[in-house]
């Protein structure tokens, strides 16, 4: 196949590059054959372009010209079928749903598995960029109109000075769908999880049970112990979930083909996969872009308070379909129109920035928003926004994220999304990175008659992909975080680090796409122009060699 017939050569010699690039990272995530390790990196690494495209990437056209999501698998899937024909899935988040809406439409059982009894969005917003809703069109073309009808998008995104002078207007924020076919989309958690939830059947949902622990046979491991060894076809994962009904404790043993962990970042699937401690907590292992993880798989604290809250937008005066950031001197402020009348707001504090504030946990709402109001002394907008919260609905928590693990697949267990590669908010792609993974799981398992390699080509597709977001996303911490002495900001020698601004959006934008530029690639198209969708064995073949 000739590739001039398909590739602009600027486009052809960046994807070369990032071949490059990605055989060199991930040498030892794979031990197949060259060539077959070849074909899942170029995959992963480059961008959706009409020409691979098998369906329109326009969501209206996706949306009322597709037939419906399981006859179309069903007609692409292979003459023996998916890998799997059942599959349990630990964890009745985002990331969860998503993998199970996908897997059932390929003819696969899947049974979602989730420890609380209720799941709540804790007052969470989401930022859905066009890689994400794309990964979700691809799982079933009925989810991203949903999701479009209840959120706001292609907002203005602005970035005000902590007393309120405009700095930045990010253009592409409201060009996205122009550009990408999909828009950017800023929707409450709760309404996504809502709308997946609604796209599945009662009897697949199984609340109130916690994960215990799962075994499976000495199939699972391979020589690097990682997991590598191929599994028996009549093989099986032994689960052993608890729940309680009228006060009593009960066990339950489901047995089942494949096991999906989607359990978030505190996992259990991932401690019981690893089997380590989860109190070790990788404070001892590089950062993503380091590369290697040390001995640690459990949350990483990265320094700082995250207090967020959704409200009734009437009680101020933020314009509608605008997003507003402000990055001060070790603080920062997010205040975003969710829609249908309510508005999001996430405040961060780097630990000691203030000595008068404690990065203790606060006892109740209204000791949070007092935290608040002493360490953003000066920023108008965000005391008003603290004064109008009820304290209740103030959450605070700790910024998290996940050191890089060695392996998300062993045996018939893989982990997705937060379980296996949980990041800090900085790019916004923490929700839309599982939806790639929940995408790209279906795609292998549709593609392969084999379970090792479906599992094997979704670690190989994913890894580099994760890998290299995750480096950008550091990139954007480091520069919102830089360290600045007090009376450094712009406000002048004069003014105090509580409301100095620090860096504009633009330049921590410029900081994140420098990291991709280094290594190739066009930050926004990487970002954004990102398709799970795999390109035909004959075609990535013809590139590699």
């Amino acid at each position: 196949m000739s590739l001039s017939r398909n590739l602009p050569r600027y486009q052809l010699t960046r994807f070369k590059k990032q071949v490059r690039g990605v055989e060199g990272f991930s040498s030892s995530l794979s031990s197949s054959g060259s060539r077959s390790f070849k074909i899942a990196t170029c995959a992963a690494m480059f961008p959706a372009t009409s020409n691979f495209s098998h369906e329109s990437r326009g969501v209206v056209a996706s949306a009322s010209s597709s037939p419906s999501a399981a006859a179309a698998s069903a007609s692409s899937t292979g003459a023996g079928g998916p890998a799997v024909s059942e599959a349990v899935i630990v964890g009745g988040g985002l990331a969860g749903l998503a993998s199970a809406i996908g897997l059932r439409n390929i003819g696969i059982d899947a049974q979602v598995y989730e420890a609380r009894d209720e799941v709540l969005g804790e007052g969470t917003l989401l930022c859905l960029f066009p890689n994400g809703l794309r990964a979700l069109n691809r799982i079933d073309p009925a989810i991203v109109p949903k999701l479009i009808a209840r959120g706001v998008a292609d907002p203005t995104c602005l970035n005000h000075s902590p007393t309120g002078d405009l700095l930045f207007c990010w253009d592409l924020a409201s060009n996205m769908t122009a550009r990408f076919g999909f828009p950017m989309l800023a929707i409450r958690w709760q309404e996504v999880h809502d709308v997946l939830r609604g796209m599945l059947p009662n009897d697949a949902i199984h609340m109130g049970h916690r994960l215990v622990e799962f075994t499976q046979g000495e199939e699972a491991e391979g020589e690097d112990g990682e997991g590598s060894g191929t599994v028996d076809r009549n093989g099986s994962v032994k689960c052993v979930f608890q729940s309680v009904s009228g006060g009593q404790e009960r066990l339950l043993q489901v047995e089942t083909p494949l096991l999906l962990g989607t359990d978030g970042i505190h996992s259990e699937a991932r401690k019981h996969l690893l089997r380590v401690e989860e109190g070790r907590n990788g404070s001892g292992n590089e950062n993503w872009s380091g590369g290697a993880a040390g001995d640690g798989v459990g949350p990483r604290d990265n320094g700082r308070t995250i207090w967020r809250a959704i409200i009734d937008s009437s009680l101020t005066s933020h314009p509608p379909r605008h997003i507003v950031t402000t990055l001060g001197v070790n603080r920062t402020a997010v205040v975003v129109d969710s829609g249908a009348g309510r508005l999001y707001w996430a405040l961060t504090l780097v630990d000691g920035a203030d000595p008068t504030v404690s990065s203790g946990r606060s006892s109740s709402g209204e000791e949070a928003r007092e935290k608040i109001l002493r360490a953003f002394e000066g920023w108008d907008t965000v005391r008003h926004l603290a004064r109008a919260t009820s304290p209740e609905l103030i959450l605070e928590r700790r910024v998290l994220d996940l050191p890089p693990l060695p392996f998300w697949v062993k045996g018939r267990v893989a982990l997705l999304g937060d379980a296996a590669h949980a990041v800090t908010p900085s790019l916004g792609q923490g929700a839309n990175l599982a939806f790639e993974d929940a995408a790209q799981l279906v795609e292998c398992l549709r593609a392969h008659s084999g379970l090792s390699d479906a599992l094997r080509s979704f670690q190989s597709l994913r890894m580099p992909r994760v890998h290299a977001v995750a480096s950008q996303n550091n990139a954007s911490t480091k520069k919102v975080y830089e360290k600045k002495e007090p009376g450094k900001g712009r406000g002048g020698s004069g003014a105090s680090e509580a409301n100095a601004a620090g860096p504009t959006f633009k330049e921590v934008a410029a900081a994140s796409a420098a990291v991709a530029v280094r290594e190739g690639r066009d930050p926004d198209d990487f970002l954004y122009a990102y398709d799970t969708f795999a390109l035909e064995d004959s075609l990535v073949a013809a590139v590699v060699e």
